[in-house]
């Protein structure tokens, strides 16, 4: 599965989900150190706009959204390694570190649309991240 900005919608507000991998514009973003040269935004190639935690929520199970990019710690992201045998990328929004939120897929799901979210840390498969290059 792959993150994806449905139908590669243009509009702010649009959810975040997971998707089977087509690698089309609307699985495709980039990561834009322009705000901060650590903690990147992650942008869609479909519409421009970031990814971001509404209202910079601290509140787990809040699913993400795109909307237009600013300089908010809700459209900045921690990227680091689990450092364990399964591997993968922690992504933690800026506005959830002190809460130890994650991006992770709602409840944990195999579905093909399931929104992405924050929820605690803990290492499970839906919060491990894979970046391809393309």
């Amino acid at each position: 599965m792959c993150a994806d900005i449905p139908w590669g919608s243009p509009f702010a507000g649009e959810a975040v989900n997971q998707f089977s991998c087509h690698y089309g514009p609307s699985q495709r973003f980039w990561l834009d150190y322009s705000v901060d040269s650590s903690n990147p935004r992650l942008v869609s190639d479909s519409s421009g706009l970031c990814i971001d935690v509404p209202g910079s929520s601290t509140v787990p199970g809040t699913n993400l959204q795109q909307y237009g990019c600013h300089s908010g710690l809700n459209q900045r992201f921690e990227f680091t390694s689990w450092n364990d045998a399964y591997g993968g990328w922690r992504v933690r929004p800026l506005s959830g570190v002190g809460a130890n939120l994650c991006l992770s897929v709602e409840g944990g799901s195999s579905s093909g649309s399931a929104p992405i979210e924050e929820r605690p840390c803990v290492g499970t498969w839906d919060q491990r991240w894979y970046l391809s290059w393309r």
